[in-house]
């Protein structure tokens, strides 16, 4: 096991741990084997790892707030596409989208990956990896779809480039150095509390 490898091997190597367990289970006995005030929990808090002091997004919430502010614009498509990989991506992320959807009304699909599906005219999707971002951008060309006209695109995590392509992506994130920030005010001034950091909409073209 890679993870339980590296901090077992890393045990007092360091004067803080840092760590982002993102998917993984079961982590919360193998960081069990580090000194419990030297650890902090970034980006995904599990239930076993509550006793640290951590950094987290509530992606649910995030999600269905951000997805709220966005209502009115979504509501002019068809169909709300949600491509979702499960091994790599919160499961919080999918309930808060299909939340969402439920409380609207809005008829909606989950893919595992959109690289060998066609995309539809009247759809919006939102794309979490930025592979689906440029595979759906590369098919919507291919078939001469204009996006926010004939389909609309949701990206997450900015990025400079999404300002630029396509006359700019809507994305919907959090902010990563304000969390560095944070981070470093709790390590410094010894803090052991739990942070949520902002999750937030950015408007542009896409939509």
């Amino acid at each position: 096991d890679v993870f339980r490898n590296a901090v077992i091997n890393n045990n007092g190597n360091y004067s803080y741990y840092v760590i982002m367990p993102g998917n993984l289970n079961n982590t919360g006995p193998i960081i069990n084997f580090l000194p419990d005030k030297k650890v902090y929990i970034l980006d995904q808090i599990h239930d076993d790892l509550k006793k640290y002091p951590a950094i987290y997004q509530n992606f649910e919430k995030g999600i269905v707030d951000c997805l709220n502010e966005l209502r009115s614009k979504i509501l002019n498509y068809s169909k709300m596409i949600l491509v979702f990989d499960k091994l790599k991506q919160p499961e919080s992320i999918k309930k808060g989208f299909k939340s969402f959807c439920y409380n609207n009304k809005i008829q909606f699909e989950i893919l595992s990956s959109i690289e060998h599906r066609s995309i539809k005219k009247g759809n919006i999707y939102m794309l979490l990896e930025d592979s689906s971002l440029i595979s759906v951008i590369k098919k919507a060309r291919i078939k001469n779809m204009k996006v926010s006209k004939d389909i609309g695109i949701i990206s997450y995590n900015d990025t400079p480039l999404k300002e630029i392509i396509e006359n700019g992506i809507t994305v919907i994130s959090t902010d990563f150095n304000e969390m560095g920030i944070k981070l470093a005010e709790m390590i410094t001034n010894r803090l052991k509390v739990k942070i949520e950091n902002n999750i937030s909409l950015t408007l542009r073209n896409s939509v």
